[in-house]
């Protein structure tokens, strides 16, 4: 286990992993990163979530917590701080750009679900549901960005989640337009590479991964 008896399983890609793992970094917690997928029949992640679902985070104290919010309250907890703006309102802004940013991740993820089927079994109204999510998902944080709802800084954990969701958008969906027409968006977005615990969880495929065919 890490410094301090915690083991985080996710896989490479999942922008909620990645979202914890970020959090972990700037709260100076240390956790052992073990990867793992809820696809592969050998996956032991139903084992320690019942939902199957990562990321999942292994104490000493709780045993297995799971959903990358609750997980991050813990690492708050442990840290003793928040990574949320001081103010009170714009904390609660901040609490709503994650909700939105995990909300596009997740609509990200159904579609490159759907995408694994055989093309005679998938729906274009399924898929084309999952696309309008990420739209509008998007839309909403040029313009949270725009209002100075989504903060410049990159360390609060609205900042953190959103970028995630982007950067999840751009690895599965590289030629999709979102970067074009939110321009300023963008390029927020893409100044967090130069930060070296973002470049260190971007997105990759681990070798030897399994995605299934439904």
């Amino acid at each position: 286990m890490g410094e301090q008896g915690l083991v985080l399983i996710g896989s490479g890609t999942s922008p909620f992993v990645r979202k914890v793992r970020l959090a972990a970094a700037k709260l100076g917690q240390s956790a052992t990163f073990r990867l793992d997928a809820q696809w592969p029949p050998e996956s032991q992640v139903a084992t320690l979530n019942p939902l199957a679902k990562l990321p999942v985070l292994l104490t000493p104290e709780y045993g297995p917590l799971y959903d990358s919010r609750v997980i991050i309250a813990e690492l708050q907890r442990r840290a003793g701080r928040v990574l949320r703006p001081a103010d009170p309102m714009a904390a609660i802004s901040d609490q709503r750009v994650e909700a939105l940013a995990d909300g596009i991740g997740e609509a990200v993820a159904l579609a490159v679900q759907e995408t694994w089927r055989p093309e005679d079994r998938r729906s274009t109204v399924w898929n084309a549901r999952q696309q309008a999510k990420v739209e509008r998902g998007v839309a909403a944080l040029a313009e949270d960005h725009a209002s100075g709802r989504l903060s410049n800084a990159t360390n609060t954990v609205g900042a953190i989640a959103a970028i995630c969701a982007l950067d999840f958008l751009t690895f599965w969906f590289p030629d999709h337009a979102w970067k074009h027409g939110h321009a300023n968006l963008a390029a927020w977005a893409g100044a967090s590479h130069g930060d070296p615990d973002f470049a260190a969880t971007r997105p990759i495929i681990a070798a030897g991964a399994l995605f299934p065919k439904l």
